[in-house]
């Protein structure tokens, strides 16, 4: 068997070896690191600063798949205060390369670290131990690993969901959304909160079935992923508030209108227009950013990207609004220039709430209605 080349990177503290990586990566890559996912990872970095003091005391750290365990090994060179840090993988190669990396990088840990080479949910159930933090980041769908993973949390825990199977959860493998999720999806302008809310709703309820309340406190997504914090709580009213938050949104190609609904009542045609509507769900319609704990993110926070993220996430903490629009649609369906989204966002709040999204730099939430939405657009001088 050739031997494969080996690939030496840097990403904030650690210096990382993996086998050199494939022009396009899959679950047949030797060990899976993705180096477009830095971003995603120095969040979640600023994510356990901000937990550890929320919680105030020393965190255990569970990193279930942790592949070449760089996320993990960030965690325990760069947030203090950290009491273990558990690396798993049941991939032979990839716990090999998971034991060098330790073994370079073990001058600068802040904490006990220890690694594993097992399956996710044996692991979890053998070493029958409560996690402060459990992160969950498979290739694909990380539907496998809910079901152990909620039920090892302490109490006030987190739990991080990462779901890579984007094509599913966007709208363009509907069929495979509704046998993995349960839930009915369409291809709309906002196709990420889309995603982000069927994963929570799947996430809500599976720890429904163990009387547990996994609350969203902070979500984001990309092309290629989506990412989810969910604090633990238990009891089963907790649980069940957060499933009666859980209904459809209705979408309107016509007039662009958005609506939502709780529970399982059908809205199928525009209340305005009249035309079909294109419904999705159910999906988790409740809120999705934690303003404190983004606030205390942004004090724990030493990259100016993760810093501007944040900064617009909690402005739209403030607006309860399960949808975001796009200027690019209205250019489209109004035939005119696309609008700044600066000098349009100025406009709208002189009559509502409106506020930046962080799922497209061409998006924004607000809670003013379609007509005053189309009408400020139509009122903006155009070049």
């Amino acid at each position: 068997m050739r031997k494969s080349r080996l690939t030496k990177f840097r990403e904030g503290k650690v210096e990382l070896v993996v086998p050199s990586l494939p022009k396009v990566l899959s679950k047949k890559a030797e060990v899976f690191y993705n180096p477009e996912k830095e971003f995603e990872r120095t969040i979640s970095v600023a994510f356990l600063r901000a937990l550890r003091k929320k919680l105030g005391r020393r965190l255990k750290i569970l990193d279930l798949l942790a592949a070449s365990g760089i996320r993990g090994l960030r965690f325990a060179t760069e947030v203090d205060g950290l009491g273990k840090v558990y690396l798993n993988d049941k991939s032979e190669v990839a716990y090999k390369f998971m034991r060098e990396n330790l073994e370079g990088n073990k001058s600068k840990l802040r904490c006990e670290v220890k690694i594993f080479n097992e399956e996710a949910n044996e692991l979890l159930f053998s070493l029958d131990e409560y996690f402060d933090y459990i992160d969950v980041d498979p290739f694909g769908s990380p539907n496998p690993f809910l079901d152990a993973a909620c039920r090892f949390l302490k109490r006030g825990g987190v739990l991080a969901v990462t779901a890579t199977d984007t094509a599913v959860l966007y709208g363009a493998r509907k069929r495979a959304c509704f046998k993995s999720y349960f839930s009915k999806v369409e291809k709309v302008p906002f196709m990420k909160e889309v995603g982000i809310r069927i994963l929570c709703k799947r996430v809500i309820e599976t720890g429904a079935k163990y009387e547990i309340a996994l609350r969203p406190i902070f979500a984001h997504a990309e092309k290629h992923y989506l990412r989810i914090y969910f604090s633990q709580d238990l009891g089963a009213e907790r649980a069940l508030h957060l499933l009666e938050q859980c209904g459809f949104l209705g979408y309107c190609k016509s007039c662009m209108r958005r609506y939502m609904w709780l529970g399982f009542n059908s809205e199928e045609k525009c209340k305005e227009c009249g035309r079909k509507n294109v419904v999705i769900g159910p999906l988790f319609l409740g809120k999705i950013f934690d303003p404190s704990m983004i606030r205390e993110m942004i004090k724990q926070s030493k990259d100016d990207r993760v810093e501007k993220l944040l900064k617009i996430a909690l402005e739209e903490s403030k607006l309860q609004v399960p949808y975001y629009y796009l200027t690019t649609e209205f250019a489209s369906k109004l035939k005119v220039r696309e609008p700044g989204l600066g000098t349009l966002l100025s406009k709208l709040n002189k009559h509502g709430k409106a506020t930046r999204t962080i799922f497209s730099p061409k998006g924004f939430r607000t809670n003013l209605k379609i007509e005053k939405i189309i009408e400020e657009i139509s009122h903006l001088p155009f070049p």
